[in-house]
């Protein structure tokens, strides 16, 4: 089936003029059901994951992911962090134990404790420091960095470059996303910073064509990373 919104190739969404709040970002989307599409990302996200090891959710949001990996009995260890209050709210609401915290703030990430699984669901295109992130966490970790981010190689981005427009990979403000990978640029500088893709799972896009060739047809990326020249626990 093929899944290119044909809207987001020929068209735009309303302006919304405001600062990236992740306070005003959280409260519209806390509301309703969780979207088919994101739960679809979550649970990929879960199937990376080896059973009873510590999982740290950083930019963890509503606590949709950790929820979902609880429901699965993969780990009760599970914690998230995130800069916005009432996302932490609601993750407390799903009885997901999580905290306030900014990625962004590298002194924050070296104090952290170190856990098995780090996840990073949608979040480091939102920053403007992901290189010293990734440096930041490369010791934190046991088993691997799980990494979701959008495919900015992805089909329908790419028509729509055709006809003179950027893509569009913002629902609620245009600088959501700061920083832009393709697949091929993912594996490129994950490799620079020290890292090695043990897992991919192209999630979202166009079926069958998107395990074959994931920089085209491949429109969400999850990657699992571990340090190079280190097996996972080592």
């Amino acid at each position: 089936m093929v899944k290119c919104n044909l809207f987001l190739i020929f068209g735009y969404r309303d302006l919304e003029i405001f600062t990236a709040d992740y306070e005003q970002h959280w409260k519209y989307r806390i509301k309703g059901e969780i979207p088919k599409r994101r739960i679809k990302k979550l649970e990929a996200i879960s199937l990376l994951l080896e059973k009873d090891h510590s999982v740290l959710d950083l930019g963890c949001g509503d606590g949709a992911g950790l929820e979902i990996i609880k429901k699965h009995d993969i780990t009760p260890q599970l914690y998230g962090i995130d800069i916005s209050k009432q996302a932490v709210e609601e993750c407390k609401k799903r009885g997901i134990e999580a905290k306030q915290g900014d990625v962004t703030d590298i002194d924050f990430i070296e104090r952290l404790t170190n856990f098995d699984y780090i996840i990073l669901a949608d979040v480091i295109e939102h920053t403007p420091n992901p290189e010293e992130i990734l440096v930041a966490l490369k010791d934190k970790f046991t088993r691997g960095i799980i990494i979701s981010l959008p495919n900015t190689g992805f089909i329908q981005h790419r028509v729509r470059l055709l006809m003179g427009k950027f893509p569009m990979q913002w629902d609620i403000f245009p600088g959501k996303h700061l920083r832009f990978w393709t697949y091929r640029d993912f594996l490129w500088w994950s490799d620079k910073l020290g890292f090695e893709v043990k897992k991919f799972i192209p999630v979202i896009g166009i079926w069958l064509l998107k395990k074959i060739w994931p920089n085209l047809f491949c429109e969400v990326m999850i990657f699992l990373l571990i340090r190079k020249n280190k097996t996972p626990g080592g």
